[in-house]
């Protein structure tokens, strides 16, 4: 069904706001992916501090070049199938390991990643894989604290053996 005129200029404004305010925003197409699927996509996303969407192609390109993001080397007039956006928010290594991950799965073989933007610069597929592989934010900060951590606990732990000693000598 066709989107009136004044919905339309709505659902542009909410993207032009949603894409100035987002880490990164990924482009995904699929074909014949049911509704509960989608859902548990969504369910995942939202945990990631993401907010997932189907828009209409012409909307999309408008509601980009309104919010002066570049999308140089993808294609989004000439891909197939429903345009699905990612705009994430919050931490956009777990956003689009979320969406690689869902896209690996075997019921989901139409669902595809096809592009990305991440602080307003075009990504390429290479890229996003790489990112898909990091580790998220949570996992660098708690890995440094431990190493942090390490040296401090072994003084700790020295220190408890002396006095163990000294308590079972005297």
């Amino acid at each position: 069904m066709p989107l009136s005129r004044e919905k339309k200029g709505t659902v542009l404004g909410e993207l032009e706001k949603k894409f100035a305010s987002a880490k990164a925003i990924l482009f995904t197409h699929s074909t014949n992916i049911s509704v509960e699927k989608m859902r548990e996509l969504r369910k995942s996303l939202k945990g990631a501090d993401t907010e997932y969407v189907v828009v209409k192609k012409s909307l999309l390109g408008i509601a980009l070049g309104k919010a002066n993001i570049g999308t140089d080397g993808i294609d989004i007039a000439a891909t197939r199938g429903t345009i699905g956006v990612a705009i994430a928010s919050g931490d956009e290594v777990a956003a689009t390991r979320t969406l690689a991950l869902f896209a690996k799965i075997k019921e989901n073989e139409t669902f595809k990643l096809f592009g990305g933007v991440y602080e307003k610069k075009p990504a390429t597929l290479a890229d996003i894989a790489l990112l898909a592989k990091a580790s998220t934010k949570n996992d660098l900060v708690s890995g440094l604290l431990r190493q942090l951590n390490a040296p401090i606990a072994k003084v700790v732990y020295a220190v408890k053996a002396i006095a163990d000693t000294k308590q079972a000598a005297g």
